[in-house]
């Protein structure tokens, strides 16, 4: 297994070199950061912190989970059906409701505080400033609302997108189904569409859905990963490639946190993480399937499937 991890991270420096242009990096050796297992007896499809507590959902029981950073359950609370993103903004949780169409509102302390009609099989949310911004993956559209749940507006964002990020001034959406990246600007609510492929040669072979399917912004590049080609793309905010790298397995989850990309992925579960230099990564081994990533300002936690769970990845 150690061979193995440790081939795959050879493989990943070379790829990643290979998309560089000028002068290629050199490669600083990072110590493996530490990882703690948590069981837990409920599944976990997507994470948020909201300062004090992490959240997961529950699509499989139509419900939210608050989860203390120890590792154990404060408390199980009723949501949509099929509920299969959540965000934290503006004093509360919100929840995409993929089965009935809703996005939810909930307090901290788990009280149902509103649900909004959006479009058809919302899979992300994110909050921004004053903006709340909902991808409906079965309509090719984002919802715009208010902090009180009102639609301002609806945009088109191309064959199914399945998740979303901020970064530099503009939103931007994962398209699953046509491997781009569309880049919302919100002072004239127009779009620009970038290629976005999880392979750096276009003889990859392509089958349907092969976009990203998870993205973060590292306060200067887009890092997008990849469900079916196992790999990890940085893209510049021109949508210009900037690299490839084939971490191997599903890419569940890519985010930013304490000067690193991180991405889970899997099976075999593993996280990744990646200086944003690109002049060094490392790896640690998880046990389970990587189904959710979040960072909580001092470490990355990652939730599992088979076994349920949740991991603590210190840097």
């Amino acid at each position: 297994m150690r061979s193995a991890a440790l081939l795959l991270l050879c493989l990943c420096m070379a790829a990643l070199v290979a998309c560089e242009k000028g002068p290629p990096p050199t490669p600083t050796p990072i110590p493996p950061p530490k990882a703690t297992t948590f069981p837990l007896n409920v599944a976990v499809d997507a994470l948020a912190f909201d300062g004090q507590l992490l959240w997961g959902t529950n699509a499989a029981g139509n419900s939210i989970v608050a989860i203390r950073r120890d590792g154990t359950v404060a408390g199980t609370y009723s949501a949509g059906t099929s509920p299969s993103a959540i965000a934290f903004w503006q004093g509360h949780l919100w929840t995409t409701n993929t089965g009935d169409g809703t996005v939810s509102r909930f307090t901290t302390a788990g009280q149902l505080a509103g649900t909004f009609q959006v479009g058809k099989a919302p899979v992300a949310v994110m909050g921004q400033g004053n903006d709340l911004w909902v991808a409906n993956r079965d309509d090719g559209t984002l919802t715009h609302l208010s902090p009180s749940g009102d639609i301002l507006g609806i945009v088109a964002a191309g064959p199914r997108p399945v998740a979303l990020a901020y970064g530099a001034g503009y939103v931007w959406i994962a398209t699953q189904g046509a491997e781009t990246v569309v880049r919302l600007s919100l002072d004239t609510m127009t779009t620009a569409t970038f290629a976005a492929r999880g392979s750096p040669s276009p003889s990859f072979p392509a089958t349907e859905n092969m976009g990203p399917t998870s993205l973060s912004f590292d306060e200067a590049s887009l890092w997008l990963g990849f469900a079916k080609s196992g790999a990890v793309t940085r893209l510049s905010i021109e949508g210009v490639s900037q690299a490839f790298l084939p971490v191997g397995g599903n890419v569940a989850a890519t985010t930013f946190g304490a000067g690193y990309v991180w991405a889970a992925h899997g099976p075999p579960g593993r996280v990744t993480r990646m200086r944003q230099d690109m002049r060094g990564m490392s790896s640690v081994n998880i046990n389970g399937s990587p189904t959710a990533a979040v960072f909580d300002g001092s470490a990355l936690w990652v939730a599992t499937s088979n076994p349920t769970a949740l991991v603590r990845i210190d840097p």
